[in-house]
């Protein structure tokens, strides 16, 4: 290992946690220090970084790396790997720590060899109270475990031009408004129709289409079906008369997002969610969404669960769910929901960084 990098073994048992692992090992580097995640996965996971799993090569492996922390996340303790990691003065923290992670014996009879081991751990973050009780039961200390909840992503929070959401806000006034993010020119017959069934019970209603691609031909499909339409790649900004503006692109996703408190996340109604709903419910807004969750069926079922966003099972229902939606008191029921999904994953993930930091500070 390079003697100006500090190593962090991460040991993980879901290959779905690797973008949250690295926006922790990103906000470790920002925090100025020089650290690296080396991961491992299970072999079953069919990548070259399989978990070493025999006593010789676990020791090779970690006489190699020599890494300053074992930072185990999720599936179940194996006593050979902490038995050498903590023989060599490693600290190991525990992040998404449950019952299930104890061996198979542990659960109702812990031997000495396993209340050592579990004793030695320099923090266990735990899913739930009831993880954290048990946990303690069978031999982590007290004063070394946190009911954190579950190591997730708090979603990005995106750039804006605070000065230009001003503007905005002055030149649109209490208007309605809708954005519709990371959309095609396949998905526009169904923002019209939407646009058209939203109108009817809210006046002077505005759609925001933030395109995936093509932002002059999705406006000129929006014209042909009889929209007044401004585009912000033209120099045009929304006139009290627009019905659809079609903004530049993705980047301007962080200003829409807290200028409309609904947000249709495009491709959920066919191919896929194009866009995290989390960055949406960070800043506010609630979004409607199709069943088809891509990359994102995490953070949708969170937010689903916590009654923090919309699903609508047909794109001919989005304009009813719109409409219903635009309610003051609804979106913002749901938009608290959705910012108390996504602080617990910043609170979690602030947490372990913290403790992460004080290790490497040592």
């Amino acid at each position: 290992m390079s003697s100006d990098r500090f190593a962090i073994w991460v040991r993980c048992n879901d290959a779905t946690k690797l973008p949250v692992l690295l926006e922790l090992e990103e906000a470790l580097q920002e925090d100025g220090y020089p650290v690296w995640f080396e991961v491992t996965l299970p072999n079953s996971a069919g990548t070259s970084m399989g978990h070493p799993v025999r006593s010789k090569d676990v020791a090779r492996f970690l006489d190699d790396l020599e890494p300053r922390a074992l930072f185990w996340v999720g599936g179940q303790f194996d006593p050979t790997t902490l038995a050498a990691a903590l023989a060599r003065n490693i600290n190991v923290v525990v992040a998404d720590a449950g019952i299930a992670m104890l061996p198979r014996m542990g659960r109702g009879w812990f031997p000495g060899k396993t209340r050592a081991l579990l004793s030695q751990f320099s923090h266990v973050f735990a899913r739930t109270s009831e993880s954290a009780e048990g946990l303690t039961r069978a031999g982590v200390r007290e004063d070394r475990i946190t009911a954190s909840g579950p190591l997730q992503s708090s979603g990005d929070v995106l750039p804006h031009d605070e000065e230009q959401r001003h503007e905005l806000s002055q030149r649109l006034g209490p208007r309605p408004m809708w954005v519709a993010a990371h959309v095609g020119e396949a998905e526009v017959n169904t923002l019209a129709a939407a646009q058209r069934e939203a109108s009817k019970r809210a006046h002077r209603l505005l759609g925001i289409v933030i395109p995936s691609d093509n932002p002059d031909g999705i406006a000129h499909l929006l014209r042909s079906a009889s929209f007044a339409v401004t585009v912000e790649s033209d120099g045009e900004m929304p006139t009290e008369s627009t019905q659809f503006h079609v903004a530049s692109g993705c980047e301007t996703a962080g200003l829409w997002f807290r200028m409309a408190p609904l947000t249709v996340i495009g491709g959920s109604f066919d191919e896929g969610a194009r866009i995290d709903p989390f960055s949406a419910a960070t800043v506010g807004s609630v979004s409607i969404h199709g069943s088809h969750y891509g990359n994102f069926a995490n953070h949708f079922e969170q937010l689903v669960d916590a009654n923090a966003s919309v699903i609508c099972n047909s794109p001919k229902d989005l304009g009813s769910a719109i409409s219903v939606m635009l309610s003051a008191d609804r979106a913002a029921h749901c938009a608290r929901n959705g910012w108390e999904v996504t602080s617990r994953g910043a609170d979690v993930m602030n947490q372990i960084r913290s403790h992460l930091g004080s290790i490497l500070d040592a």
